[in-house]
């Protein structure tokens, strides 16, 4: 299915209208408020090229100025939200999905819990200089033992 661009259609209805009332946007934004105009002057180019939608009452205000059914543009503004919620709500994950994400997000907790006593034990090997030899692991272990009394 295609995506429409609601934000572009709306745009195009706003530009064509005002067009069609041989209006710059310097006019029409002085006729919606003349103390904002270049604030709206620019909201307008942004509505136009299809960035965003007016407000309700802009709409309204708009909609009166280029005698335009406020509908036509309000059904856009509202089908855009809809798609968007459309877009991002979540979906529900099956028992064998949650399992699966449970199961990778658990090994991922396991692993950096463990991972600074993996590496704190290779770095004491590392400092003591203990070779692969077996015996010296095994003097080295005895010697600790001893240390601590338990032999």
């Amino acid at each position: 299915m295609e995506e429409v661009d609601y934000n572009k259609l709306s745009g195009e209805v706003i530009k064509k209208a005002r067009l069609d009332k041989n209006l710059t946007e310097e006019e029409l934004a002085f006729k919606m408020n003349p103390n904002d105009c270049k604030e709206l002057t620019k909201l307008i180019k942004y509505w136009e090229r299809g960035n965003g939608f007016p407000d309700l009452n802009q709409i309204y205000k708009l909609a009166e100025i280029i005698e335009i059914n406020p509908n036509e543009i309000f059904y856009y503004r509202e089908n855009s939200r809809k798609n968007l919620k459309e877009k991002y709500t979540r979906k529900e994950l099956k028992p064998w999905q949650y399992n699966i994400k449970r199961f990778v997000l658990d090994s991922l907790e396991d692993f950096f819990t463990y991972l600074p006593a993996i590496g704190g034990v290779i770095l004491f090997l590392l400092l003591f200089k203990i070779g692969p030899g077996k015996w010296e692991l095994y003097n080295f272990f005895k010697k600790i033992s001893h240390f601590l009394g338990f032999i």
